[in-house]
């Protein structure tokens, strides 16, 4: 009976070494039990490094050591706006294919943004004329694909201060988007995701944390460190007032990090077994100050800095509630942008601004002069370089409306800061191939104008009339634009690698769907950037 049961030991260490290892292997995919996508509205690539100087071990930097950072993450299409960036990373899809062509633009005759949605009404805050929705997005998104996946078991939460930045990223299927309400003072959602706010969203509004933060001290009067010493940064000299309230100051990305904590708490989202969740939160403050003072002020230095602190904070929690090493994350944003006019002026840089109805002038002067003064009313819109001619008011006047755009288009190329402008159903030899490719995949039929404009290096667009060459914009093809950051941490993600190959923004869905052993989004376009 010994001798048997020594010759059944090894088969058992076997079966047991056997056991042992498919456990082993299956470990990476049950260890993430949660996604967190992280979208911070406008980061350029190099304020990652920038200011690496000064971030903490916990933040940033805990994501460039601990996890991957393409260094070349790109964005393929035009404009590069923030509903067009958010939709983009959580399906995987350039906007001719996922309908969201711009912050604002025309679905079957109503002009809206990317949200709206008449048949919704809001929940929560002050009053408002619209409710909100993703119905205006064509494809499904990261989350969709998890929640169906799971049967509707994975909870999807979106948070931002920006509606656009919190409905687009949770996709159909959300459980819940949040958004805030600077009249109001607190978080709010739609009719779409229920018929009220949770109770701990109404808990969460309740305790005024935006007034505790603000309270915290005078911004941008009280800076973190003393102003002489940010050396990476330079003050550009009457710039644009900063406004107040959470998205002129870096305490929305506090707020907004402390909300979706609060999310963790409530959901118990990432705690459930056999069961991944999804976390998607932008970062909208960064957005709104650096469209006010540019990325080069000591002020944009700062936010970064107290953005850090509370990523942070908040990877701390994760640990605590989720588990070290449980959890998916990817950093990324929406779209960059480019430094003020003021900023290339100080530096010897051309520094010019471009603004939309100087080129509706000269198109409509153009039209006039060939066709008669009710052709002038053909050119109706012109938002993010990208202009409407109105094809239905052509045809009624007796005109082709062809030879309208051709006219617009020759007008459009006389004026000194505009290089190319072209039909992009009918792009000429001239415009370089890529140049059109970028129009192309931001095209979506009847949502946006055919006649795209790209104005001459170092012209931007006018953000203020009152403040010239003060402000920063974006939506144009240039890297200030359109080279963006992308980090991943987690199971599966090599650790303190950096790649320089050149990737998309497209690329980040299909990613994170392939490492959850899911479909990607029905309209994606990307690649996996990570083996199994």
């Amino acid at each position: 009976m010994e001798k048997t049961n020594q010759l059944n030991m090894p088969k058992t260490h076997l079966r047991l070494s056997i056991l042992l290892l498919c456990l082993y292997v299956a470990l990476p995919a049950l260890a993430q039990r949660l996604v967190v996508g992280i979208t911070v509205d406008q980061m350029r690539w190099d304020a990652l490094h920038r200011y690496e100087h000064r971030f903490t071990k916990g933040g940033f930097k805990r994501l460039m050591r601990e996890g991957t950072e393409w260094t070349m993450c790109q964005i393929p299409y035009l404009p590069a706006v923030t509903a067009v960036g958010h939709a983009s990373i959580y399906t995987g899809a350039v906007p001719a294919m996922h309908g969201i062509v711009s912050n604002s633009f025309t679905v079957n005759g109503f002009y809206g943004t990317s949200v709206v949605d008449t048949t919704e009404h809001i929940l929560g805050g002050s009053s408002h004329r619209h409710g909100a929705s993703p119905r205006r997005l064509l494809s499904s998104t990261i989350g969709d694909e998890l929640r169906m996946a799971s049967a509707g078991k994975s909870r999807v939460i979106s948070m931002a201060l920006k509606d656009r930045a919190a409905i687009l990223p949770g996709g159909h299927g959300a459980n819940l988007a949040l958004w805030w309400d600077e009249k109001a003072e607190q978080f709010i959602s739609s009719s779409y995701y229920g018929k009220s706010l949770p109770q701990w969203v109404k808990d969460f509004n309740a305790e005024r944390n935006d007034q505790k933060l603000l309270a915290q001290g005078e911004w941008p009067a009280q800076l973190m460190y003393p102003a002489d010493t940010y050396l990476h940064s330079r003050d550009t000299l009457a710039e644009l007032p900063v406004g107040k309230g959470m998205f002129a100051t870096p305490w929305g990305a506090t707020l907004t990090l402390q909300l979706a904590s609060r999310a963790l708490q409530a959901e118990q989202l990432g705690q459930r077994k056999h069961v991944t969740d999804m976390l998607c939160i932008s970062i909208s403050s960064t957005d709104a100050i650096s469209h006010n003072v540019g990325p080069d002020s000591p002020l944009m230095e700062d936010v970064y800095l107290w953005l850090d602190r509370a990523l942070e904070q908040f990877f701390i929690q994760l640990d605590r509630q989720v588990g070290k090493g449980q959890w998916l994350c990817f950093l990324t944003a929406d779209h960059a942008g480019q430094h003020t006019p003021r900023y290339r002026e100080i530096n010897g840089q051309p520094a010019l601004e471009f603004r939309s109805g100087d080129a509706l002038d000269a198109v409509r002067t153009a039209l006039t002069r060939r066709f008669g003064a009710e052709a002038a009313r053909c050119a109706t819109y012109m938002s993010s370089f990208r202009m409407t001619i109105d094809e239905d008011l052509a045809l009624s006047l007796g005109l082709n409306p062809c030879e309208v755009i051709d006219e617009a288009c020759r007008a459009l190329e006389q004026m000194p800061m505009i290089q190319y402008a072209f039909d992009v159903r009918r792009i000429p030899s001239h415009v370089p191939a890529w140049l059109a490719q970028m129009n192309v995949q931001g095209y979506h039929p009847g949502r946006i104008g055919t006649l795209a404009v790209i104005p001459r290096i170092g012209v931007s667009g006018a953000m203020n009339y009152n403040y010239p060459k003060r402000g920063t914009s974006h939506a144009l093809w240039t890297p200030d634009d359109t080279h963006i950051p992308l980090l991943m941490m987690g199971a599966n993600v090599p650790r303190g690698k950096r790649i320089s190959e050149t990737v998309s923004i497209c690329d980040i869905a299909p990613t994170i769907c392939q490492m959850l052993n899911i479909q990607q989004p029905s309209a994606a376009t990307g690649r996996c950037l990570l083996p199994l």
